[in-house]
């Protein structure tokens, strides 16, 4: 999971939704946000004058084991996985007859080139970027 991006759309007020297949690491996902949330709120990084304090921005946060339900009608995936092709272009297979051509699919790798990465992606997608 990518908190800092994460935590950034949380902070925004933005809705978000979490892809993670792992019961266990979907429940260690919701800690950490919240821990981390509080931390930026003790800090004063919270903007409570909008309503945006560690409940309400955690709340934004949709965290299921549904790939469909995590892309439904969404413009922007982030996919942060670990940095192996077979992982990312079987992730970027499931993923391409699940979102609009409009999507826009960020990879958060440093190793693995975009169009390698990505060459299962159809469905017209609108790009695949590092991020």
């Amino acid at each position: 999971m990518e908190f800092p991006s994460l935590v950034v759309f949380c902070r925004a007020g933005r809705p978000v939704r979490v892809y993670e297949p792992d019961q266990t690491h979907r429940q260690s996902i919701r800690r950490e946000l919240h821990a981390r949330l509080d931390q930026l709120d003790t800090a004063g990084l919270l903007d409570r004058d909008t309503g945006i304090e560690p409940t309400t921005a955690a709340a934004q946060v949709q965290i299921t084991g549904d790939l469909a339900e995590a892309v439904e009608e969404t413009y922007l995936v982030q996919e942060c996985i670990p940095e192996l092709v077979d992982a990312k272009q079987g992730l970027f297979k499931r993923l391409s007859p699940l979102i609009s051509s409009h999507t826009v699919v960020v990879s958060l790798s440093s190793a693995i080139s975009a169009s390698r990465s990505g060459e299962c992606l159809i469905n017209g997608v609108s790009g695949l970027a590092h991020f």
